[in-house]
């Protein structure tokens, strides 16, 4: 007699803009077990974990979105010549 397993996938991932998630088969059909990184482009803050995974069909964390850092003051000075 054998076994059935049954393998659940997650629902896949959208990056949101100024973030990537890796690796690419999170955002196609992730399968139990799969782990998910995100990270955002230079000059901008991760808001929210910084990976996932998928446990029997749903996701371990919640999403994450990128933030643009804040500008130093002084790069905001415009000089007229």
């Amino acid at each position: 007699m054998g076994v059935l397993i049954s393998v659940h996938e997650c629902q896949a991932l959208s990056a949101p803009d100024d973030g990537e998630i890796t690796p690419d088969i999170c955002k196609t059909k992730p399968l139990h077990g799969q782990e998910c990184s995100y990270e955002c482009s230079p000059g901008y803050a991760r808001i929210g974990p910084s990976s996932s995974k998928c446990d029997n069909g749903y996701w371990t964390q919640g999403g994450f979105f990128c933030q643009g850092k804040s500008l130093n003051r002084s790069a905001l000075i415009i000089v007229n010549c």
